[in-house]
């Protein structure tokens, strides 16, 4: 569901360009900060349990009982996860009797309530996703952010409360839940037994660390940014972030379409392992690369044209985490081959590696000085210490997810890789030396990068079909793929099934 996912997407980049114009990055930054300090404890919640249900339902396992032992096993974690940041609260404001400076404790409640009514609907979630329903997963993110938009739209506009961008995550989690209890309603549930636990907890436990890697790997970045800094360089990052991870959209609706069938493939012992996964990884860098190009080259015009000049100091952090959001939708398919075919060990394992060496490299390169550990004169680099840390994240994964894909799967790297690499470095190179036509400023302006943006793609498919990357079978695909009424049709037919 690339189509759906990529409407969210702009749907929140209008919101977000909104907010940015008109609340400036603090009020970003709080918001921000309250996602990533709640969200730091939502491992709790999870512990890997998420893909063992996926993993389970995809399997054709007893319906019933795994949402039975989903449900049980969910509400005891969320549980755990709440008695934890109720501790770390009360331990952070009474024992320690230190404040949180950076939000107000009614965004912190607001968005807590956010993160459990999410979680548990993920119940419902997880389940569309094993029985490979792409559509209602698609739909449900749709209602979640369209909602979400639509009030932190109004909320800069008649100059509300910061508070109501948290409640604004709030009411599009409860619109979401109510859209999929509808579709769940009818689905039965059976009583869980031994078996059934230990069946998740089998699978669940090599991707518990995975889990959490995952966590400190969304969340973290933020925390130590508010930490060292304010929450002006706090909302900066996390708006630049924003425009990077639209590029995670397309990774995020690749794992919920890519794991259940590599599972089946697994499962049935079938061959063409090999295939889907080089396919998945082509396509989707085919369609990420011509907007690595565009918004690596011209990061500071679209960062002013979409957010405001308040923001553009996080220029050279938005060049670096598209740079790493790229390598990160390149490893998705890698680390589903991995797990579908039941080694979450080794992406746990590669997961803490990478995640080890980020958190290091962050506290190195973001603070100017650490004096309770007697670090000082540190490159202080702010914003662009956390993208880069995640940069190198990424790159360690990498190497990893592909060696061991190729030693114990026999998935060798796919060569095409280098043709759409060479392409986008001559675009690049292009598009630089053709500036002197396009450029009659110093900046771009809106209606100019429009046009850079689709000459780009037009290079970029252009140089690729020249070189045998691009041929008339993919742009058929493609256009099946982003084809309006071919989705429409689809998710019709789906949601009345």
């Amino acid at each position: 569901m690339f189509g759906v996912e990529i409407i969210n997407a702009l749907i929140g980049w209008v919101a977000l360009f909104v907010v940015a114009r008109n609340m400036g990055p603090d009020a970003l930054g709080e918001i921000a900060y309250a996602l990533s300090l709640v969200g730091g404890f939502t491992f709790l919640a999870y512990l890997g349990f998420r893909n063992a249900h996926i993993k389970r339902v995809s399997e054709g396992k007893n319906l019933a009982k795994c949402i039975g032992t989903f449900f049980v096993v969910q509400t005891a974690l969320l549980f755990l996860m709440l008695i934890a940041f109720g501790i770390f609260y009360w331990s952070w404001t009474s024992i320690l009797d230190k404040q949180f400076y950076d939000v107000r404790i009614e965004v912190l409640l607001s968005i807590l309530a956010y993160y459990v009514i999410t979680i548990y609907s993920g119940i419902m979630k997880d389940t569309f996703t094993g029985l490979q329903q792409g559509a209602k997963v698609a739909i449900t993110n749709l209602i979640a952010e369209g909602s979400r938009a639509i009030i932190m739209i109004f909320t800069a506009l008649f100059a509300w409360k910061v508070i109501w961008l948290a409640n604004a995550y709030l009411i599009g989690a409860i619109l979401a839940t109510f859209f999929m209890f509808w579709y769940f309603k009818d689905y039965s549930i059976e009583k869980t037994d031994r078996a059934f636990v230990n069946s998740y907890v089998k699978y669940a436990v090599p991707l518990a660390v995975l889990s959490i890697v995952g966590i400190v790997n969304t969340f973290f970045d933020k925390i130590i940014v508010g930490i060292f800094w304010t929450e002006t360089e706090v909302g900066q990052y996390y708006a630049v972030q924003r425009i990077a991870l639209f590029l995670g959209t397309i990774a995020l609706s690749l794992e919920y379409m890519l794991l259940p069938a590599v599972s089946k493939i697994h499962q049935e012992k079938s061959g063409g392992l090999s295939g889907l996964i080089h396919r998945s990884e082509r396509y989707t860098l085919m369609v990420s690369m011509p907007v690595v190009v565009v918004v690596y080259m011209f990061s500071s015009d679209i960062i002013r044209i979409l957010l405001s000049n308040d923001f553009v100091d996080a220029s050279r952090a938005l060049q670096i985490l598209v740079l790493g959001s790229l390598i990160m939708i390149s490893n998705r398919p890698w680390s589903i081959a991995l797990r579908g075919a039941d080694r979450p060990d080794i992406t746990s394992a590669i997961g803490i590696l990478s995640t080890i060496s980020s958190l290091v490299l962050m506290l190195y390169l973001v603070p100017k000085e650490i004096p309770h550990l007697g670090l000082y004169d540190l490159p202080g680099l702010g914003a662009e210490g956390a993208a880069l840390a995640i940069l190198s994240s990424y790159s360690i994964a990498c190497l990893g997810l592909r060696f061991f894909s190729f030693t114990k799967l026999g998935i060798a790297p796919s060569l095409s890789l280098g043709k759409q690499i060479i392409s986008a470095i001559i675009t690049a190179f292009l598009l630089s030396k053709l500036s002197a036509w396009y450029l009659d400023t110093e900046v771009l302006r809106w209606y100019t990068l429009f046009l850079v943006s689709g000459l780009g793609a037009f290079l970029y498919f252009a140089i690729l079909s020249a070189i045998g990357g691009f041929k008339r079978a993919d742009f058929d695909y493609l256009y099946d793929v982003i084809n309006p009424f071919k989705m429409l049709s689809y998710v019709k037919k789906e949601l009345k099934e």
